[in-house]
């Protein structure tokens, strides 16, 4: 169910663990985003499963090899960010709203 849950996610948009973690815990049950983050950490759909596109709640990339994408560094995270579309701040924190449309 979290990877059908980040698949749905399109290119150009993000979504953030707390969004997917909120979804998840009305649809099916508890669910921390803690566990999203091991999850995607094990991603072995990539890039189906596109996880570079899921960051914290302020809109940070993260961490890198901590998370999913295969160990990318953040850096490359931003630069497939970037690839999509996607704009950051001066601080480095994605700018637009974030997708939560999920079904």
């Amino acid at each position: 169910r979290t990877m059908l849950l980040v698949a749905q996610v399109p290119p150009g948009r993000y979504t953030t663990y707390i969004a997917l973690a909120d979804f998840y815990r009305e649809k099916w049950g508890m669910m921390s985003r803690r566990n999203f983050g091991g999850a995607l950490k094990k991603n072995e759909w990539w890039p189906l499963v596109p996880d570079h596109r899921v960051v914290a709640s302020n809109g940070g990339v993260g961490r890198g090899v901590d998370y999913g994408n295969h160990g990318a560094s953040v850096e490359e995270r931003v630069e497939m960010l970037r690839e999509e579309g996607m704009r950051f701040d001066i601080n480095g924190k994605l700018l637009g709203s974030t997708f939560s449309e999920f079904r």
